[in-house]
């Protein structure tokens, strides 16, 4: 099944560029948690930069030395961004550029600050050589440097790309990067993860085994400790044990007095009864926290993302139809969090209504950049619909009429009755442009996300589009069938895939009843 998607856009990078400068200029003004605060944010966009100039085959030394630069001073080993500055004034830039989105920066609360913790289990012999795996390991492999910098070490950096399917990638090696691995006596390779088959971080290290170096001599720094037998990479375990692994502490630097409710643990706040717990994919699901307050905390993410996620919330709750939002620093937000989540038994026509609405209105509260790529749905409704039912579905094209980043998460109960009656959406404004699918599409799919999920009958459904219609003047009436099946095609998909995560647990049950529901419809 194919469930992600590769979050991606085109931008000027020379605007970009010209920001970072007045960032770095700026942050020799600022008290110590402001100026880190900058410098993570400038940091990771720098680095973004880089991996896209190395993907696009230019030249990204100056860039690099920025992101080196604004690593020390994300470490506090330098007060000011000059140096950074200078370097990002002698970058040669392209007009256009192709970035891709740190999913661990923006999705899943890794810090870039945590691979520098790690420096000190390294136990490697100079010099050292660190490798980061594009994209996130870009900026992942200037941190880990400017610790070991830091430290005494003689260290440097070069990035690699891993091409090829999920489960086996391969790395090829530049001369630049074989240089430096000849002069290296150690090898550390930095990425998120190992993922579930640890294939990017298996290529990049077979790709330095094969210029002669000793497997005892790779270290495999990831952000989660892995389970080498799990692994889906062919002969994953026995690959894997030929190198020494490192493990990250827990790259979340979440606010001081929370508590964590990730990975589903937020159902035993709103439901006495684990049976009426909805399905949750706990390995994927976005971190979240609540406070002493009784405010959830939620991971919106650094960088771009971050920024992006913000503006959504803060155009929803203008609109009164979602919470309003609280930067706390490093990516989190807090979101008042009193009421209760509701069930498809409290559909009301006035409800059904108000979903219409909230349809309407995202469009314009949620619009797509301008420079959002555009995503294949076709390919993966195909795809879905012949791997789950064994044969080929005729699948008429989409058409994306009202484009907007779409919430994605039109299930009942990510609405909350708030104490004061009104009805509020909360976790919708992150999943329309995530490493999953759909990324930035027509408002249809939230319409049908809401007739799936709340299991609307015929007359509901005509009632839901009607009233769409009549605030938006939008018909989606003509289109909507096509995008009830990507919708549902996706969602199957992503049930399989996160029941086969969730082996020997509870939850695979919650999952396979979602997953024979969205069949069966």
């Amino acid at each position: 099944m194919r469930v992600h998607r590769r979050a991606q856009r085109r931008e000027d990078p020379r605007a970009t560029v010209r920001q970072l400068v007045r960032t770095a200029l700026a942050l020799e003004h600022e008290d110590p948690e402001v100026r880190r605060l900058l410098a993570v944010e400038a940091l990771v966009a720098c680095g973004e930069i880089e991996a896209g100039l190395a993907d696009a085959g230019l030249d990204a030394l100056s860039i690099a030395a920025a992101t080196d630069e604004l690593a020390t001073v994300v470490l506090g080993h330098r007060r000011h961004g000059r140096s950074a500055a200078a370097a990002l004034e002698r970058a040669e830039l392209p007009d256009r550029l192709e970035v891709a989105t740190p999913a661990g920066f923006a999705y899943d609360g890794l810090h870039p600050e945590s691979f520098a913790c790690a420096m000190e289990t390294l136990d490697v012999a100079m010099p050292v050589l660190v490798v980061g795996v594009r994209s996130i390991g870009t900026t992942l492999s200037a941190v880990l440097v400017a610790a070991l910098r830091a430290w005494g070490a003689s260290a440097t950096r070069v990035t690699v790309r891993a091409q090829g399917p999920a489960d086996d990638r391969d790395v090829s090696l530049g001369q630049r990067e074989r240089d430096a691995v000849h002069r290296a006596h150690d090898i550390v390779i930095v990425d998120q993860g190992p993922g579930t088959s640890g294939a990017r971080f298996l290529a990049a290290a077979e790709a330095i085994v094969r210029e002669g170096v000793s497997p005892s001599r790779v270290r495999l720094m990831c952000s989660h400790p892995p389970n080498p037998r799990k692994l889906t990479a062919p002969d994953g375990a026995a690959r894997w044990s030929a190198f020494r692994t490192v493990v990250a502490p827990d790259g979340v630097r979440a606010p001081d007095g929370v508590r964590d409710l990730s990975a589903g643990v937020w159902r035993r706040a709103h439901y006495d009864d684990e049976s009426k717990w909805p399905a949750s994919f706990t390995t994927s699901e976005r971190r979240k926290l609540v406070s002493a307050s009784g405010d959830l905390v939620k991971y919106e993410g650094l960088g771009r993302t971050g920024r992006d996620a913000l503006a959504r919330a803060r155009s929803l709750a203008a609109a009164g139809l979602a919470p309003s939002p609280r930067p706390v620093g490093d990516g989190w937000v807090a979101y008042p969090w009193r009421g209760r989540p509701l069930a498809a038994l409290d559909r009301t026509p006035a409800l059904v209504d108000h979903l219409a609405l909230y349809c309407a209105r995202r469009p314009e509260l949620c619009p797509v950049p301008s420079s959002s790529s555009p995503v294949d749905l076709d390919a993966m409704v195909e795809h879905n619909l012949a791997v789950a039912f064994g044969v080929e579905i005729e699948h008429q094209p989409l058409s994306v009429v009202r484009p907007a980043i779409v919430d994605g998460r039109m299930m009942p109960h990510e609405w909350l009755r708030a104490d004061d009656g009104a009805v509020l959406k909360v976790d919708g404004v992150a999943h329309g442009d995530d490493a999953f699918f759909p990324g930035p599409t027509d408002i249809a799919w939230d319409l049908a996300g809401a007739i799936v999920e709340w299991q609307l009958d015929a007359a509901a459904t005509e009632r839901l589009l009607e009233s769409y219609r009549r605030f938006s003047g939008d018909d989606a009436r003509a289109r909507i069938t096509r995008w009830l099946r990507a919708y549902k095609a996706f969602r199957l998909g992503l049930s399989a895939f996160a029941r086969d995560q969730a082996l020997g647990t509870p939850e695979r049950g919650r999952l396979e009843r979602d997953l024979e529901r969205y069949i069966r419809t």
